[in-house]
């Protein structure tokens, strides 16, 4: 988590002025106020399942990211197993981002490799 408190990694959802900035650009972005914030990480160690799902209903959160109910807004995690899972298993011949990781990937599923669950 850094040395900064652990609320700021998450202004958007704990302030309302900085819901509100989100909302706006999401809205910009996608013409939609209706959206799914996923929160990337590495893994979940303990008590997994319960930690997932009070964040996920946490009224505060929910209320500054859907004004207070006007909008449909979902909050889910996305694990660094799942994002590899999906990368490596996808059909399409899609091209990563030319980066360290993204090109030890394309090595990755070029020699055909599979990461199993």
């Amino acid at each position: 988590m850094g040395t900064s408190e652990a609320w700021k990694k998450f202004r958007e959802l704990v302030e309302e002025t900085w819901a509100k900035a989100f909302r706006e650009t999401i809205y910009k972005e996608t013409k939609s106020y209706d959206f799914t914030y996923y929160i990337a990480v590495t893994k979940i160690k303990k008590n997994k399942d319960k930690k997932i799902e009070d964040f996920k209903k946490c009224k505060l959160f929910i209320n500054n990211l859907s004004d207070y109910g006007k909008h449909k807004v979902k909050i889910n995690f996305i694990t660094l197993e799942d994002i590899l899972y999906e990368i490596f298993n996808e059909r399409s011949n899609t091209t990563l981002e030319a980066t360290e990781i993204g090109r030890f990937i394309q090595l990755i599923k070029a020699a055909n490799l599979r990461l199993v669950k």
